[in-house]
């Protein structure tokens, strides 16, 4: 029989190095030795947690807790695997016993900060960063947490000055350099932001966020043949997931001659990617190339009236051979797209007359004295900047004109706003809407769109309605520099955000705008 305590250390050496295959094995040779021994249960418990097998690491904990064994090392652990699993509020009960038991533990401090943001409570947040640093001021990733917080909260110059310590800490920090980047691109400091983004890949040649961040900058920037040529990095970051190149065929990029063939477009990320990069799609000479294109489910019947040359589907199955592959949204590249040839040929996509007629019986008829104009607060709230672009009705419900009829463009709307939605001017028939062509016959019955930055804003513009979009201060990328205007689509009309304005004062300036234009 193997010593005990050579098999433990053996174990414990290959897990430090990495070698969690032959770990795994040591350790469960010592577990059927010493089947008891909770220190030992307790590594093996974390090294399923390192190779990912996270339900049966959960287990291991769940049953020493379910002994009544309360060691903060468990309950820790365990919090943190509920994190990966974005259990969020499994994992807050977790870490709150493991700081009951050790009120000074900084890494269950910091945890709970980071839980707490993912949560979206990022004030609360602080509060734990700031006693993580208290209790240790030498871990440069509580300094990161703390600054990550802090640009949630648009407190930019503060984040950068936890970013500087982090760095101070450790100068090799890839990731204090990128978010330094983000917060210094929110100020406007844009050159500073590329050699940070630029540093940050340096030091870690794998940290392709990096790459992926400034190509977005670049194409702000209206930078696009760098840009784009740059944003195919994103393809190669560990959280892209992209249903993709089934057939393992060649990608293209705009070098192959297509004439006879066929390529395989793939929608990626929101729906309001798939809206906007669909033009793209006329592009190909369709009299000699086939194409496919896959969209998600609830855009595919609006985008079938894209072309009627093209096949469009919502899933991968029986899907025809295919000689190419390309991103929906490696499409500028591939047409070499510069600002100047955007192209502009709007409206691009349309919905039924038969859909148009059914919509019209439901809203009933035009108010001679009102403008109708439909109305969207609020975007994905799984989007990591949700928070910047959308509203409550809550903030907004006493400013809305009577000149106006306020037609609702969401299919679902959140509970925060569901519960008061009554109390406002807003008319919302969406219980009948099926997807997005429903959506765009309601868009052509009204006036005039009015939209944040959401998947209804490209869908109206791509219509060819009028948009009026209110961004923040800061907006997504694809919305370039512009104050005003867009060269993705000469009929968005954009109200943006100044420094300390809220949504109150750009929801006046919109309607007043809208009165100004439409008021018969």
């Amino acid at each position: 029989m193997p010593d005990i305590n050579d098999l433990l250390n053996n174990a414990i050496n290959n897990h430090k190095n990495k070698n969690y295959k032959k770990a795994k094995d040591l350790y469960e040779k010592a577990i059927k030795i010493l089947p008891s021994n909770i220190d030992l249960k307790i590594y093996y418990g974390t090294l399923l947690h390192d190779i990912g097998l996270y339900e049966n690491s959960i287990k291991i904990f769940t049953n020493l807790i379910n002994q009544k064994i309360k060691l903060p090392i468990i309950f820790y652990n365990r919090a943190n695997i509920y994190m990966k699993l974005k259990s969020y509020d499994d994992a807050l009960s977790d870490i709150e016993i493991c700081l009951s038991l050790n009120s000074k533990n900084d890494q269950a401090l910091n945890i709970k900060g980071l839980i707490l943001a993912r949560l979206k409570k990022h004030e609360e947040s602080l509060k734990y960063f700031n006693e993580a640093i208290e209790y240790n001021n030498k871990k440069p990733h509580y300094y990161l947490n703390k600054g990550n917080a802090l640009g949630r909260l648009s407190k930019f110059n503060d984040a950068i000055c936890e970013f500087n310590k982090s760095i101070k800490i450790s100068s090799n920090y890839y990731k204090a350099y990128y978010s330094r980047a983000l917060a210094k691109e929110e100020l406007g400091l844009f050159d500073e932001s590329i050699k940070d983004y630029e540093k940050s890949y340096f030091i870690n040649n794998e940290y392709f966020q990096a790459l992926t961040a400034k190509s977005r900058l670049l194409i702000r920037l209206g930078k696009f043949q760098d840009g784009w040529k740059l944003y195919e990095n994103r393809l190669k970051e560990n959280n892209f997931i992209l249903n993709n190149n089934k057939q393992n065929k060649p990608v293209w990029l705009g070098k192959e001659n297509l004439d006879y063939k066929t390529i395989l477009l793939h929608h990626e990320q929101g729906l309001g990617d798939t809206l906007q990069f669909c033009r793209y799609v006329k592009l190909f000479d369709t009299s000699k190339t086939n194409v496919v294109l896959i969209v998600q489910k609830q855009l595919l019947n609006i985008i079938k009236s894209l072309d009627d040359k093209i096949i469009v589907k919502s899933d991968t199955s029986n899907l025809p051979s295919y000689d190419y592959f390309c991103p929906l949204m490696s499409l500028p590249l591939a047409f070499n797209s510069i600002k100047e040839t955007i192209p502009v040929n709007i409206p691009y996509i349309s919905t039924s007359q038969d859909k148009i007629k059914y919509w019209k019986n439901i809203l009933g008829p035009h108010k001679e004295d009102k403008i109708r104009v439909g109305f969207a607060w609020s975007g994905n709230p799984n989007q990591i900047n949700d928070h910047k672009r959308s509203f409550t009705l809550s903030e907004v419900k006493d400013d809305m004109s009577d000149d106006i009829e306020w037609i609702n463009l969401h299919n679902s709307i959140r509970t925060i706003d569901a519960n008061i939605i009554s109390e406002t001017k807003i008319k919302s028939i969406q219980s009948k809407v099926n997807d997005f062509s429903d959506t765009a016959a309601i868009c052509e019955l009204v006036d005039v769109v009015l939209s944040v930055d959401t998947s209804i804003a490209h869908l109206a513009a791509s219509l060819g309605k009028t948009v009026y979009l209110m961004l923040p201060f800061y907006p997504d990328f694809r919305w370039m520099q512009d104050d005003t205007t867009t060269p993705w689509y000469p009929n968005i009309k954009i109200i943006k955000h100044k420094k300390k304005s809220n949504w109150s004062e750009l929801i006046t300036i919109a309607q007043n705008h809208i009165i100004n234009n439409y008021k018969k």
